[in-house]
């Protein structure tokens, strides 16, 4: 479902995970933007084909039709003038990716992207690939983006408030977002580690890492991560410590979380 406000430059926002969704409409609305968002890239097709948009923020990895194919398949739509779309005036493609490998960037413009960002997306980092696209203009004057950093052990506390703009209510509501959807992936790891099932728990883990990463939680990184590569390897050897790991940790991360809240109520903030 397409959910947005009416532009006056309109981006389309293509990411499969609701967690990550809210964060970068969030930034987006922040930077003085509007988007709707899409869950797929036979969404992203379907929109374009009746929509013109002028920046599209296509994540990568997407069920169905992942960003790379789409993006080529736009780029030959754009090709044959298959209206709206038109290569005399093609759509600007923003790549968003929870991997940081090399060879990443060639990959994404390669198959037809204009820019790359790497997961989680720093607000600094998006206004600034927004800015290359010189025909953008923000639709409202945003404030100057205070600097963040890192460096608790659990949480990365400037990330979530930076993304819930000091807001305890939007901050709530992001934190219980992203415990909801937590719940069901720790189950769906240790299911897809009992049976065997290496590309299932490749799949979980990297969409965990990616709403974990967009939500400070720091924590939970290093072991997603490991078992995203045991998975993509087909071998999971050791793949229940670090599940075991990230089933130890999270209650802490859920205590840092809950600490938050009441500090922000407490402040007013």
């Amino acid at each position: 479902m397409i959910r947005g406000r009416e532009l006056t430059f309109r981006i389309l926002l293509a990411e499969d995970n609701t967690v990550n969704q809210e964060v970068a409409l969030g930034l987006l609305e922040t930077l003085g933007y509007r988007a709707d968002a899409v869950v797929n890239g036979i969404q992203v097709l379907e929109t374009l084909n009746r929509i013109r948009y002028d920046v599209v923020l296509m994540d990568c990895q997407m069920p169905r039709l992942d960003g790379y194919e789409t993006t080529r398949r736009i780029r030959q739509l754009e090709l044959e003038g298959a209206a709206p779309l038109d290569c005399r005036t093609p759509v600007y493609i923003i790549a968003m990716t929870a991997n940081a490998l090399e060879g990443d960037r060639k990959k994404c413009l390669t198959s037809g992207m204009n820019d790359y960002l790497s997961k989680p997306v720093r607000r600094n980092e998006l206004k600034v690939a927004l800015d290359r696209h010189d025909q953008i203009r923000p639709t409202a004057t945003a404030p100057d983006i205070p600097s963040s950093s890192a460096g608790e052990i659990l949480v990365d506390i400037n990330r979530l408030r930076e993304v819930a703009h000091d807001q305890a209510d939007q901050l709530q509501e992001l934190i219980d977002l992203y415990l909801v959807e937590a719940g069901p992936m720790l189950d769906g790891l240790g299911q897809a580690i009992r049976t065997n099932s290496s590309g299932e728990v490749a799949r979980i883990a990297h969409e965990f890492v990616g709403c974990s990463l967009f939500c400070g939680v720091e924590a939970l990184t290093q072991p997603l991560r490991a078992l995203e590569r045991l998975g993509q390897q087909g071998n999971l050897s050791g793949a229940d410590a670090l599940l075991a790991d990230v089933r130890h940790k999270f209650p802490r991360v859920q205590s840092a979380f809950t600490q938050l809240v009441q500090t922000l109520q407490t402040s007013s903030l």
